[in-house]
């Protein structure tokens, strides 16, 4: 019986199967399969070169929690959950209201097909989380949420480029982020994410 070869790397494992079910087995077979590995991968590499396939974005980020972090209404600082997105725009996160985040309905709605992946952290009052994101070659966009009790208008939401050289720095407070990274959201060369002057916390 005749034993064809195929050479496209996702047929390869069930070529192989197949030829020891046809009875071509033997250590022919098995130099055969390698080569045929050997040419496969060789080819999905220079493929993936050719279409310019890149790794994942590395992109330091370190969240500074504040001490009063996402006070409750007696005063008393409490856990925050914050989630990082990989987007593909700016556009959804921008209309996204906060009703519709604190749902994973909502979210997904509300963030469509721009959201490329999720990563929820929890902040504690007075700690620091530092970390290392990944973000796939289609991101153009990382968005930060915070999940506070009693959110300010406007500024529980971040963006930031994912080509930026240096480190994200985000601060988390009582009902409110800030940043002394240049952000996506808020628009470009505004400051209202600097500091939380105007900030009033409604408990």
């Amino acid at each position: 019986m005749r034993c064809s070869i195929p050479l496209h790397p996702a047929r390869l494992a069930t070529f192989v199967t197949c030829m020891f079910l046809a009875g071509c087995g033997g250590t022919a077979v098995v130099q055969a399969a390698s080569s045929v590995l050997d040419i496969a991968l060789s080819t999905a590499k220079l493929t993936d070169r050719a279409a310019g396939n890149k790794p994942p974005n590395e992109i330091p980020l370190r969240i500074h929690a504040g001490e009063q972090l996402n006070t409750s209404r007696e005063g008393k600082p409490l856990s925050l959950v914050v989630r990082v997105y990989s987007l593909r725009s700016t556009e959804r996160l921008k209309t996204l209201t906060y009703e519709q985040l604190v749902t994973p309905e909502g979210e997904k709605e509300g963030l469509g097909e721009d959201l490329i992946s999720t990563r929820e952290l929890i902040l504690l009052p007075g700690k620091t989380h530092t970390l290392q994101l990944r973000s796939p070659p289609e991101t153009t966009a990382i968005g930060i949420a915070g999940l506070f009790r009693a959110p300010y208008t406007g500024r529980w939401k971040l963006a930031f480029d994912p080509n930026t050289t240096t480190e994200i720095v985000v601060g988390a407070h009582a009902c409110a982020l800030t940043t002394s990274s240049a952000t996506q959201i808020p628009e470009p060369g505004s400051r209202s994410a600097n500091s939380l002057v105007g900030v009033q916390c409604n408990r």
